[in-house]
């Protein structure tokens, strides 16, 4: 059994508050072990963040690591488009289970090259084959924008890798920017005094449902019940709504299966978060048969248990592939990280090596007969030295485009 939980915030530019990340939903949840993989779509990132001329450990992206590595989570995944960005967060266990991930984003400007408006899609496929797809979008703004908006959505399509996938659970979260149609929302003051049955009474007004309904857009897609006040706009630090505009839930969280069963157990919107016109909008989902073992592909490298070590002696670790990886698709390229627990993110390793420079060492295995005999191809990875502490090693292929195989948690003690 497990949890998927679901976070889309467009932040409205701002920068985030380190001294504020206890009052996120999320961080709740995580801190108490709420669900197995985080979700996390932002809108509207800082165009500092996007330049690089913001200090690092203030971004939005440091400021999620730091929150989810708190909670013993490791950022499995991020990926930016221009003021988009979408991560990905899970136990380290959750990077050895997954087979290969691909990326694909769609902007809405200059040719759809780039966009502040725009799409990221990215599909991790399992090793027991079932395909999750994470989407998020943010569409085009502007109460009579409705046919742009559904245009935009046709274009991402190409992020939802529906191609021949027998098991695919997809999500798709964001700045969706669907408006109210018609004045039911305009005598709104705040969202929490806002009636849960609001969304129900006004639903035949809500430019997404209406689109839904005619099959303009999202077709086959599943959307719980709104018991939630509309998520825009918002007078930036209270929870009174701004006029200027008339309150609409804008941002979304849908889902779509093929072949995977699922059940929605939480859609509600984060009103202890301010910050910005929009409030957070989360999501939690139920998939049992996520990590079955049924049809379980096995690693495609495989480690060497590793022994507790010494600092002051020099580390080595052996490993192989199954599957013929390297001779089909491995590539001198591919690179095998040495991670310090715990870890934060898989995209920054404390200590490197390219597999071109990793040395080959075959141990032949000899059975009761001559014909069960046979050779395994090992290969070697080096550093001439690790700092003490917790690590686990990891092999990540260019192609398959993640980790492959991860070795078990070993120490590296100090020296005496």
């Amino acid at each position: 059994m497990a949890r998927i939980f679901f976070y889309t915030y467009n932040v409205g530019k701002f920068i985030p508050l380190e001294s504020q990340i206890k009052s996120y939903k999320i961080q709740q949840d995580a801190a108490e072990n709420k669900a197995d993989i985080f979700v996390v779509a932002l809108q509207e990132i800082p165009n500092s963040e996007i330049s690089g001329v913001v200090v690092a450990n203030k971004t939005w992206l440091s400021f999620f690591i730091t929150m989810m590595s708190d909670c013993k989570l490791t950022l499995i995944y991020q990926k930016y488009m221009s003021s988009n960005l979408l991560m990905v967060f899970s136990s380290i266990n959750f990077a050895g289970f997954l087979l290969k991930v691909q990326t694909r984003s769609v902007g809405y400007n200059f040719g759809g090259t780039v966009g502040y408006k725009g799409t990221i899609g990215v599909c991790m496929k399992l090793r027991n084959n079932i395909n999750l797809t994470f989407i998020t979008s943010h569409f085009t703004h502007g109460d009579n924008n409705v046919p742009i908006r559904c245009k935009q959505y046709h274009l991402a399509k190409r992020c939802m890798f529906e191609d021949a996938l027998e098991k695919q659970l997809l999500f798709w979260l964001g700045d969706f920017n669907f408006r109210i149609n018609d004045d039911s929302t305009v005598g709104l003051e705040k969202a929490s005094s806002t009636k849960k049955e609001l969304h129900s009474a006004v639903r035949d007004a809500d430019q997404l449902y209406i689109v839904k309904r005619d099959g303009l857009a999202f077709d086959g897609f599943f959307e719980p019940e709104i018991n939630f006040p509309p998520s825009y706009r918002f007078i930036v630090k209270t929870d009174l709504y701004d006029h200027e505009r008339k309150p609409s839930w804008c941002d979304r969280i849908l889902v779509k299966s093929k072949n995977v069963p699922y059940k929605n157990l939480v859609y509600d919107a984060d009103l202890n978060v301010n910050n910005s016109d929009h409030i957070p909008v989360f999501a939690i989902y139920e998939v049992p048969d996520l990590f079955t073992s049924d049809g379980l592909i096995p690693s495609l490298c495989v480690f060497q248990d590793i022994p507790s070590w010494t600092c002051s002696v020099y580390f080595m670790c052996h490993f192989w592939f199954t599957n013929d990886y390297f001779e089909t698709i491995g590539s001198n390229m591919d690179w095998v990280g040495f991670f310090r627990s715990p870890v934060k993110t898989m995209n920054v390793p404390d200590y490197w090596m390219y597999m071109a420079l990793c040395y080959q060492n075959t141990e032949t295995i000899i059975g009761a007969n001559e014909e069960d005999s046979r050779t395994i191809k090992k290969y070697v990875a080096e550093s001439a030295y690790l700092a003490p502490g917790q690590y686990v090693v990891a092999y990540y292929s260019v192609r398959c485009g993640t980790f492959i195989g991860i070795s078990n948690p070993f120490n590296v003690n100090p020296s005496t």
